[in-house]
């Protein structure tokens, strides 16, 4: 229950996200970020959630905890100590991480690796301490997103990742088109 204060209230109110200024995003907000692979959206998304002030949390469910995703970080300079990372899990074991650490924000890489769909990632904005869920989405060749089509509907944001470039394609904060370019390195 939310009195129309609060919801006004959230409209105003949004999360900085000083890697990508200009973007906005609100308290609560879905942002999925959609692409082919090797487009750029895990170190986009990286990027995006390591700029985010105090303690904030990654599941990687498509890539294993290890080297792989270790030399990720070190190229991107992410040296974070309030930077939980997380492999597969359940939604319950996840809601219990947040609350525990306090995240801020979660970067899901990727949605489409887990079984979660948008009922869950709303459970998990709305019960827990976080205030805004980054999933990663891969799409088909022909663009159209893996998943069901419903994520697409449900996110407050939809960035879409082509060849390195992002570009907003859909918000329920801003003006549509906003763009900019995933920096591959620190």
């Amino acid at each position: 229950m939310a009195t129309a204060r609060d919801l006004y209230a959230q409209t105003i109110d949004h999360l900085p996200l000083p890697a990508a200024p200009d973007l906005r995003v609100g308290i609560g907000a879905l942002v999925l970020v959609a692409g082919l692979p090797s487009a750029g959206k895990s170190t986009l998304t990286l990027k995006w959630l390591a700029s985010i002030e105090g303690p904030v949390c990654m599941l990687s469910a498509e890539e294993r905890l290890g080297p792989t995703l270790g030399a990720r970080l070190q190229r991107l300079g992410i040296r974070r100590t309030d930077l939980t990372i997380i492999g597969s899990t359940t939604v319950d074991h996840l809601a219990e991480v947040l609350i525990a650490t306090k995240a801020r924000a979660l970067l899901i890489d990727s949605v489409t690796a887990t079984t979660m769909g948008p009922r869950e990632l709303r459970q998990i904005l709305t019960q827990t301490p976080i205030r805004a869920l980054i999933g990663v989405v891969q799409v088909t060749k022909d663009g159209a997103m893996r998943g069901p089509n419903t994520l697409a509907h449900e996110a407050d944001v939809l960035v879409e990742v082509v060849h390195g470039n992002w570009k907003v394609t859909k918000s329920r904060y801003q003006q549509i088109g906003l763009s900019g370019d995933v920096q591959f390195d620190s």
